[in-house]
């Protein structure tokens, strides 16, 4: 996997891609929309502020597979966002160097990640 300048990702046939998320402090309030190219092959939760999810590229090139998070922070009792929250994205795929994305607040924040499936 490597990065375009778009912010975009070219990917492999068939590579599969790792998406982690972790958030600073609680609550974690991040969620997933739908792969527009099949089902994520997993989806866990292995902390209460990081949750990782893995899907397989198309295997056809010139192909595209794309989702979107959303990204949502609560106020402190102050109604202020603490500066120091933030949600920390790296994607990484089977090779290459991981790629990662830092979300502040204020919400709500939408992403969208997208993937293109060329030659290796």
């Amino acid at each position: 996997m490597r990065s375009n300048p778009d912010g975009s990702f070219e990917v492999s046939p068939s590579e599969t891609i790792t998406v982690t998320v972790t958030k600073t402090l609680s609550p974690y309030l991040a969620s997933f929309s739908d792969l527009d190219c099949g089902p994520w092959t997993s989806a866990t939760k292995p902390t209460p502020l990081t949750e990782v999810r893995t899907f397989k590229a198309p295997g056809t090139v010139c192909s595209w597979c794309r989702f979107a998070i959303v990204f949502d922070f609560l106020k402190d009792n102050s109604g202020n966002y603490d500066p120091s929250d933030k949600y920390t994205v790296t994607v990484q795929g089977e090779t290459g160097p991981p790629a990662t994305d830092t979300v502040h607040p204020p919400p709500p924040k939408t992403k969208t990640y997208r993937f293109h499936v060329s030659n290796p």
